[in-house]
This record gives C-alpha cells, structure tokens and sequence, in this order.
C-alpha cells in the first residue's frame, strides 16, 4: 500500500498544477495580450473568470479525494482481511498437524516397545481440518516438497481414520499401524511444524 500512496501522491501533484496554477497562468497572458494594465487590474478584471474557475475545480477536488480516500480505505481492509485469513488458515493447518504427529507418534512409541510391538491401537479420528487443502494454500513458506510430503500425511490419516475396525472398539492392529506411520514419514511433518511455527515467512 506504501507504493499506492506514492503513486497517488505523485498523481495528485500533477493535477494540482494543471488544474491550479496553469489555468491562472494561461488566463494572465490572455488578458495582458489585449490589455496593457497592471498586474492586480488584469487580476480584477477577470475575478469572476478565476472565481468561477476555482470554485468549479474545488469542488472536483474534494469529491475526487473524497472517493480516493474510501478506494484507498478498501484497498487497506481488503489487504488486511486476506492478511487475517491467510493467518487463520495457517494456525488451523498448524493445529492439524500438530494434534495428528501427536497421536502417531504417541502411537509409535507404544508399538515400538518390543513385547507389545502386536496390539492393537486405539486412535481418536486424525482429520479434524477436512479444508486442509485449502488451508495449505495459504502457507507461503512450504517449497513444493514440504506440500508433497503434507499430501502424503493427509493421504495416510485418511487411510488410517477409514481402517478402523469397528469390531475391535475403533483400534487398528499394530502391525498395520506401524506400516501406515512408516509411510507417513513423521520426522518430515515435525521439520514442517516447526517451520511453520519459526519461519516469520509463513
């Protein structure tokens, strides 16, 4: 918005001289062509003529600042509501992946103890952000492999929420589990998180 000032600005100036002291230039060497009197004669005599003029010009400038102010006022609430939802959409995503590297790795470290490396997990519903996607393309500071390896998150807690068995309470066998967070790739979502959490970028 600091260019758009500028711009305006700049804008602004010209106009001021066209629309003000070139018209009372033109209109001075106009009158001194045909009459030979002073100055303050020449600008008596045509007081109506710059009355007329500058009221009318006034009156364009005012209704023009006027509207350039509530464009300029829009310009600002749009940027900062599309600012908002770009920080909304980043902390939802944010807490997504955070709740659901939770649970897998909570998960992991039961399965990773040998004498009980075949039990059956019990695992609340991962995806609790089904607008992840759209969510996703409001983090600017993911390059395209960190969005790769979000889709295969994503990807495996869906698989992962359908596979639940209902006969056994909602839980998943171990062995299954530990296949699906071995293709999840956890350490790589954990690197993401904390990108996300660092990187004033995002």
């Amino acid at each position: 918005m600091k260019k758009s000032y500028k711009i305006a600005i700049s804008i602004g100036g010209i106009a001021l001289f066209f629309l003000l002291i070139l018209p009372l230039v033109l209109i001075y060497m106009q009158s001194s062509e045909h009459i030979s009197n002073s100055t303050s004669e020449i600008m008596y005599d045509n007081y109506g003529n710059y009355l007329s003029y500058y009221g009318a010009v006034l009156g364009v400038l005012v209704g023009g600042a006027i509207t350039s102010l509530g464009v300029l006022i829009t310009l600002d609430k749009q940027d900062e509501q599309v600012k908002k939802k770009r920080e909304d959409d980043k902390a939802t995503l944010l807490r997504q992946l955070k709740f659901s590297y939770d649970m897998l790795d909570d998960a992991y470290k039961q399965l990773d103890i040998p004498q009980v490396h075949s039990i059956d997990i019990v695992i609340p519903k991962l995806i609790l952000d089904n607008d992840w996607l759209a969510h996703l393309t409001s983090v600017k500071c993911l390059a395209s492999d960190d969005i790769i390896i979000i889709q295969n998150w994503f990807t495996v807690l869906r698989d992962i929420d359908e596979g639940h068995d209902i006969s056994m309470g909602g839980a998943i066998s171990g062995p299954i589990m530990k296949t699906y967070i071995s293709i999840a790739e956890p350490d790589k979502i954990k690197a993401i998180i904390d990108k996300m959490e660092s990187d004033s970028s995002c």
